[in-house]
């Protein structure tokens, strides 16, 4: 998983934290992706969305415009690389993890979005058989 950061001035710290939680619950891998940033930007999420038609432009649910990132062809990158804005990302991930009997879903960690963004964790669940490596 390739994780961008933003290096705008609304960045409230100048250095990027990446947090990786992992517990075990109900015979399951938990691991948790959290970092330091302001969130992620809905607007900017939907406009693009809209844009490759895999939202509605009426759409105003923040919980299915957060769902578009997993949608196979989606980026929020401006950059174009071997790893990043090709839009091959957390689709393929998803499926993976779905392939072994899990589950990949991105949970807002804020009751409500400000400005139109709003922080989020990315959450993978795995059966606790699994081997993780890092």
């Amino acid at each position: 998983m390739i994780h961008g950061l933003d290096t705008s001035l609304n960045r409230p710290q100048k250095k990027g934290l990446i947090t990786i939680t992992i517990t075990i619950k109900d015979n399951c891998s938990i691991l948790e992706f959290m970092d330091n940033g302001p969130g992620i930007n809905l607007k900017t999420i939907q406009k693009i969305g809209i844009k490759k038609q895999l939202l509605n432009p009426n759409e105003s649910d923040e919980k299915t415009i957060l769902e578009t990132i997993f949608t196979p062809g989606f980026s929020s990158s401006t950059i174009v690389s071997e790893l990043t804005g090709r839009g091959v990302g957390l689709d393929t991930i998803r499926g993976f993890v779905e392939q072994v009997q899990g589950q990949f879903t991105a949970e807002f960690t804020e009751p409500h979005s400000q400005n139109g963004i709003r922080k989020i964790k990315f959450v993978i669940q795995l059966p606790l058989g699994m081997i993780v490596q890092f």
